[in-house]
């Protein structure tokens, strides 16, 4: 059995595929929206949550106590350090497996000195959207035991989650190269007035992107992109948020 908390756009992608291999506990602050959530984007699925044979493949709860007999929880909530310190923090106290935060920017390096158990947190970041990306950026606890590492190894096998183990730094490998450039996007958009259309149009046929950066920051979404821009020490100001929203 595996845990998830948060149930968001990650944590919801997350919920899908670790489904398909085992049962999952999922930690939502609103149960009803965060099933709602699960069904619009997987329609089809609803069998799986309210169907009685397989009514336990996905349980929604709001209870950290239904997480005990979790293998591996994955956090999944916003990026917001002060949020994830104490969610972690309170997990640690209630169950003994290892917890994996999804965090896209936060390095375990400025997590660690504010754990009650800095070894039991390792830094597990999806790539979006996770069934088309199927690879993971890690970065595992120092004192990290050779039991704990092959847990996690072995269920990203089991996922068919690919892995590269990257610095332990603000953005890691993937988020410190890539939203910069979202970032001066942006720029280019508010200073010079040059289109979003264009700028996407630009990076796929000259860079072969697969997506343009506006559409990768509507995927992302507008908060976390924010968010992400914040933790990186880019300024964002409510004339580049509004030039977001437009």
């Amino acid at each position: 059995m595996l845990g998830v908390i948060g149930a968001g756009k990650m944590g919801i992608q997350l919920t899908k595929l670790l489904s398909e291999t085992e049962k999952v506990v999922v930690v939502a602050r609103d149960i009803d929206k965060a099933k709602f959530a699960f069904t619009a984007r997987y329609p089809g699925w609803e069998k799986i949550i309210h169907n009685k044979v397989n009514s336990q493949r996905i349980v929604f709860t709001n209870s950290f106590d239904d997480l005990n007999e979790c293998k591996v929880i994955f956090e999944c909530l916003p990026e917001i350090f002060d949020l994830k310190v104490n969610l972690i923090n309170q997990i640690s106290k209630l169950v003994s497996s290892p917890i994996a935060s999804c965090t896209s920017t936060i390095s375990l390096g400025k997590l660690r000195p504010h754990l009650v158990s800095p070894d039991r947190l390792h830094i597990i970041h999806f790539s979006n959207p996770i069934s088309a990306t199927k690879i993971a950026e890690v970065v595992f606890a120092e004192n990290i035991n050779d039991r704990e590492k092959n847990i996690l190894l072995e269920l990203l096998v089991q996922l068919g989650v690919d892995y590269v183990e990257v610095p332990d730094i603000d953005g890691f490998v993937v988020n410190s190269l890539l939203f910069p450039l979202l970032y001066k996007s942006v720029r280019l958009h508010i200073d010079f007035g040059t289109s979003k259309a264009d700028v996407d149009k630009l990076m796929k046929q000259a860079c072969k992107f697969p997506m343009g950066p506006f559409e990768i920051i509507r995927l992302v979404g507008i908060d976390t992109v924010v968010a992400v821009f914040q933790n990186l020490n880019l300024e964002v100001d409510s004339k580049f948020v509004a030039a977001l929203k437009n």
